[in-house]
């Protein structure tokens, strides 16, 4: 029972008393106006003394109370009729017996209800109590790896650097991220667009056909962990695609799994793609993006198209625009796992796929503009959904983007976790990054180190392989 209980169960207890206590001044009240009208030739008189002297004075006897009873009467009233005397007399004996008799059986209730009550409340705070030993003695027994706690917030996300048009703001100012065309540059994207000669020009066909402020609300295009949104993106919803809780999991050290789960509607429009990638034409993926501008296959495979034609401005807006998709479906609680580095997906299912390659290819299109803080971001995100295994080996690239990203003490923490047995040969490859990170931070003796042990492991793998 917990407290909040035990407060209703005191209040109540106490409305009880009170309607117990109303209901005896009631029949006090009607015995007085039966006795009232059982007197009609009384003459009015003013009230009595004698009946609030009688509830205090228990012990006296009936006898010395008609004694005082008549000298009151006496005193105060006027002479009366012997016949109209006598009567209230009795019925007064009467009345007091029973109120002695109700005011000793109302004490006894009084004294027997909190008595219980109190036993009821001790036996509940007594239950309450063991449950919260209990309780305690549960979560002590679940041991917390620091080492793994480490890693977890190693790899935990900050989304503000997961935004290249933050990045681009820092480096270049706030000019940087707004549109100017020069219609008579030659080198705008306009004018290139002009120049090019193709059956479908793809940046028109793909942009979104809505006036000016009448695309998707400011809030859906802001509050996304992953991507910022454009104004001139398709007004459309996310095609069927959601997120969701992997079921039946166990939850010891507070990494939680998601999945990326397609509906009805949404694989109906996969099928439809794949019969479209059979065909061969780009043209035709080009028309059923306009009828389904968030679909994630359909971008990543037109980005590619948008690629090879050397359009690469056009190819990274539409991988933008698969990780906001992404980004729009994500549950709140997402985010704040990734934050502490402990958010999960399982590259086994196929709908968590795309997500790994969309990313994949988003870091390499933010190297080629030299954000290599947002691409450092990313690659900790990929590496932190699946830590061991590591499906697109993120390790084995992170240390250059830390060094790019100038991380220079993220890197030397990353050197320091030995707790993942797959992270071994890693950090033994990228020693001589340490030794640069080290350095950056004017520590020679850490990189002494590294660079020793640089040596010691080139001349162990050349003396291996000559065996």
């Amino acid at each position: 029972m917990s407290s909040r209980q035990l407060r209703k169960l005191q209040q109540q207890r106490e409305l009880e008393k009170q309607a117990h206590i109303q209901a005896q001044i009631q029949a006090q009240e009607e015995e007085e106006q039966e006795e009232s009208d059982e007197e009609p030739q009384r003459v009015q008189s003013k009230p009595s003394l004698f009946a609030s002297l009688a509830a205090l004075e228990e012990d006296d006897g009936f006898k010395d109370v008609d004694e005082d009873e008549e000298q009151e009467e006496g005193e105060l009233s006027e002479p009366a009729p012997a016949a109209t005397t006598k009567k209230p007399k009795k019925s007064k004996k009467k009345k007091k017996a029973k109120n002695k008799e109700k005011g000793k059986d109302s004490a006894k209730t009084v004294q027997d209800t909190p008595k219980n009550g109190l036993d009821e409340i001790d036996e509940a705070l007594k239950e309450l109590n063991l449950k919260q030993t209990n309780v305690a003695n549960t979560t002590s027994t679940v041991e917390v790896d620091e080492e793994y706690e480490r890693i977890c917030f190693l790899l935990g996300i900050n989304t503000q650097h997961l935004k290249v048009a933050n990045e681009m703001r820092s480096l270049f100012g706030r000019a940087a991220t707004e549109n100017h065309e020069d219609p008579g540059g030659p080198t705008g994207r306009g004018a290139r667009r002009r120049q090019r000669i193709q059956q479908m020009d793809l940046e028109t066909a793909l942009k979104g056909h809505h006036k000016p402020g009448k695309g998707l609300s400011e809030l859906t295009l802001r509050r996304n962990c992953f991507m910022q949104g454009k104004d001139e993106w398709p007004k459309s919803s996310s095609g069927g695609l959601t997120m969701a809780v992997v079921d039946n999991q166990e939850v010891v050290d507070g990494t939680v799994e998601y999945r990326f789960v397609h509906d009805g509607t949404y694989q109906v429009v996969q099928q439809t793609f794949q019969a479209l990638v059979e065909m061969g034409d780009p043209q035709n993926l080009i028309g059923f993006i306009q009828r389904n501008p968030y679909h994630i296959s359909l971008l990543l495979q037109v980005s590619k198209i948008a690629k090879d034609q050397g359009d690469h401005s056009l190819s990274s807006d539409l991988i933008e625009r698969a990780l906001f998709t992404f980004g729009r479906v994500s549950l709140s609680s997402f985010g704040t796992k990734l934050a502490k580095g402990k958010a999960r997906l399982d590259f086994a299912r196929p709908e968590n796929r795309e997500f790994w390659l969309a990313g994949y290819h988003y870091i390499k299109s933010l190297m080629m503009k030299g954000t290599y803080r947002t691409a450092f971001e990313w690659a900790k995100l990929l590496l932190s959904l699946d830590p061991e295994d590591d499906p697109y080996c993120m390790r084995w690239m992170i240390h250059h983007l830390a060094l790019r990203a100038h991380e220079f003490q993220w890197l030397l923490d990353f050197a320091a976790s030995r707790n993942v047995p797959e992270w071994a040969n890693t950090i033994n490859y990228a020693e001589p990054s340490f030794a640069l990170a080290a350095q950056q931070l004017k520590d020679g003796a850490k990189c002494k180190g590294s660079l020793e042990h640089t040596r010691v492991y080139c001349v162990t793998c050349g003396s291996s392989r000559n065996n």
